[in-house]
């Protein structure tokens, strides 16, 4: 998953920041989506990787998941640290954990792959919202 998401580093539209993400989620029937983050110069309007590739993913018809991997590149250089997703795309992964019944895995990597963390989403988003808390 890594490997699908860093193959797609260099699609992501990041004129502002400078900083790609790319992202690939694994569906429960074991096919990949991938996604990069799309920036906009009013910047609200730009999409995170994570949820590029999750709505990609719906949009083809899957809507439970296992895992996703996140990778990020700035443009000089390599990450130091892992990209972790924002609260905004913990909150979407979240819901299609709920969604899939499943503790859905969250593959965090720098940019040369030497560092590798994996969590999940319960572990980062603790007494997250979703689905189930309105009876679904």
């Amino acid at each position: 998953m890594l490997h699908a998401a860093n193959a797609t580093l260099d699609k992501a539209y990041n004129p502002y920041s400078h900083f790609a993400v790319a992202s690939a989620i694994l569906t429960i029937e074991g096919k990949t989506f991938t996604g990069v983050n799309v920036e906009n110069a009013a910047y609200s309007p730009g999409n995170c990787a994570e949820r590029t590739a999750i709505f990609s993913a719906i949009a083809n018809g899957h809507q439970e998941f296992r895992a996703i991997a996140i990778i990020a590149r700035p443009d000089k250089g390599i990450t130091k640290k892992v990209t972790a997703p924002c609260g905004l795309c913990r909150q979407v992964i979240f819901e299609f954990s709920q969604v899939s019944g499943i503790d859905i895995e969250v593959i965090m990597a720098t940019t040369d792959m030497k560092k590798i963390i994996i969590s999940t989403i319960n572990e980062l988003l603790p007494l997250g919202f979703g689905p189930a808390d309105l009876g679904k």
